[in-house]
């Protein structure tokens, strides 16, 4: 049964058995995470009932796991943190990547196809390890970088590959509007 209408694949897990994969998911990286990066880190907390399900089952398997609660954009709290850590392809990440903030994405296709206008940004930003199939792999990365993710981050080619992924999906304008006449000009 479904937890929360939306489309099958709009990027989060809708009902019991994806929710639980979902916090499976979570759970292997958070314990294969170095134990001293762990106890520095956060978790943001959010209110709605899926969330609170998946923050309960969370602190029972990390007590002294530190959740923040705040309805602040994950970009506005980032600067207490030297990476962000998504697993859902949402605005989150899209807004990290344009910002130009260090983050990783645990992607799970399983929630949230990639288009096919999407694949080649998609797959040079795995190269670059800014997106992990898999929450071991994702975790092996930040224990193996950890100390020195602004060397990882700041990389010319990775950065280059950020601007290219940013130019076509989560571009910075001072036009808004004139950028969206534009495009539904174009689209007549």
């Amino acid at each position: 049964f479904l937890l929360f209408p939306g489309v099958v694949r709009d990027g989060y897990p809708r009902n019991k058995v994806q929710i639980n994969k979902y916090i499976d998911s979570i759970v292997l990286f958070l314990s294969k995470i170095n134990k001293n990066v762990l106890n520095i880190s956060s978790i943001k907390n959010f209110s709605n009932e899926r969330c609170k399900y998946i923050s309960k089952s969370l602190k029972f398997k990390f007590p002294n796991l530190n959740l923040i609660n705040s309805s602040k954009s994950t970009y506005l709290l980032s600067g207490k943190f030297k990476l962000i850590v998504e697993t859902i392809n949402s605005t989150g990440f899209l807004e990290a990547l344009n910002l130009n903030i260090p983050v990783l994405l645990i992607y799970d296709d399983t929630f949230c196809s990639v288009r096919k206008s999407a694949v080649k940004e998609f797959n040079m930003l795995k190269k670059m390890k800014i997106i992990h199939s898999s929450p071991a792999e994702a975790a092996k990365f930040v224990n193996e970088n950890y100390s020195q993710l602004d060397r990882w981050w700041n990389d010319k080619n990775l950065q280059k590959v950020r601007k290219i992924f940013c130019y076509k999906f989560a571009r910075r304008t001072d036009y808004p509007l004139k950028d969206l006449q534009k495009i539904l000009s174009v689209n007549k």
